[in-house]
């Protein structure tokens, strides 16, 4: 007896086997291999279904044989979904294993079905259980669609270890950028100084702590951008297609590597500061203490804080000096007037 429609089943399957559980996604082939390889076990047994039964040499016997084959066969598959159902941690995951399973069992009664029409030449039964078999087989397509589009959407859920990294990677260097803003801002207060150093250029540089806070987030960007460029490439191979991808090394280790010097320079800056004081400030440099900010480490002389280095104010020029009163002059001797000579002449005065 010739069973035409059950090729039906053979197609669905086929699909399933092609573009799902077998090996259309990267990251199904690093995460599920136990549900892959049930996948690949089933299929195999519904194509040597399809072949013996469809086979014009066949006999009823058989047919029978050939189904009790594709029997045991779906029934260690379907134990395999269910063992990977029960030990998935992902909601989904089991889920999509659980339904599997289900569907697994729903082919196996319909080939029973099928077996049993096939011995009793019912053509009733055997229609019904055509019907059966290409049903569940439709189910079991539809359902390996939606995992493989899960997939795509949710590498993280399906185990990609390549994915895993490059989001870890990419997590960490977000929650170090948020880190180290907040930590900026919170401690904005706290200023502070290392004694100023003349390179090899020539040229004299100063370390301070706001400097080094300014370092922690240029560099856990650097981080950040690094992570992101694997990230988003390996995300456009999973869901376009592809063999191959770049990695761009530079800004990743050279954010990773730099942040964790800064955190170094600005725990050992730290320490410094508050055994030996705050340095005074180069004069192109932000002032050591503002209103409102700490600085600090001890003071450098009686608790007064570092003296500035302005130029010294030029002392004030001595005021004019009043000028001396005169002298007054000293009183002269008086002497009585001679007396005029007369004009007349006495009268003892002889001629």
């Amino acid at each position: 007896m010739r069973i035409r429609h059950l090729r039906l089943a053979a197609v669905a399957s086929a699909v399933a086997v092609l573009i799902g559980l077998g090996s259309a996604a990267p990251a199904f082939a690093a995460s599920q291999d136990d549900l892959s390889a049930a996948d690949s076990q089933l299929g195999d047994a519904v194509d040597t279904l399809i072949d013996v039964v469809n086979a014009s040499s066949s006999t009823a016997d058989d047919i029978v044989s050939g189904v009790d084959a594709f029997v045991t066969d779906a029934q260690d598959v379907a134990d395999q979904f269910q063992q990977a159902a029960d030990s998935a941690s992902d909601a989904s995951i089991k889920g999509f294993s659980n339904d599997f399973a289900a569907e697994t069992r729903s082919l196996i009664t319909a080939a029973q079905d099928l077996s049993t029409s096939v011995k009793n030449q019912d053509q009733t039964a055997y229609g019904n259980a055509i019907d059966d078999f290409n049903a569940a087989a439709d189910a079991y397509s539809a359902t390996a669609d939606e995992y493989n589009q899960y997939l795509e959407d949710n590498p993280v859920a399906s185990g990609d270890t390549v994915y895993g990294i490059w989001f870890t990677l990419l997590i960490i260097a977000i929650v170090l950028l948020i880190a180290s803003i907040v930590f900026a801002v919170v401690a904005k207060r706290h200023q502070g100084a290392l004694p100023p150093k003349t390179g090899k250029d020539g040229k004299t540089k100063q370390t301070t702590l706001a400097g080094l806070r300014r370092n922690l987030i240029i560099w856990s960007a650097v981080f950040v951008v690094g992570a992101a460029i694997p990230f988003v490439q390996y995300w456009i191979l999973v869901h376009n297609g592809g063999d191959s991808y770049y990695i761009f090394w530079y800004p990743l280790a050279a954010g990773a590597i730099l942040f964790v010097v800064s955190v170094v320079q600005y725990l050992v800056a730290t320490v410094r500061i508050r055994a030996n004081g705050s340095a005074p400030l180069l004069a192109d440099a932000p002032p050591a203490a503002v209103p409102g900010t700490t600085t600090l480490g001890p003071t450098l002389s009686g608790g007064a804080q570092p003296a500035d280095t302005a130029a010294p104010a030029a002392p004030a020029a001595p005021a004019p000096e009043a000028p001396a009163p005169e002298a007054a002059p000293a009183p002269q001797p008086t002497t009585p007037p001679a007396p005029a000579p007369s004009a007349t002449r006495g009268p003892w005065d002889p001629k």
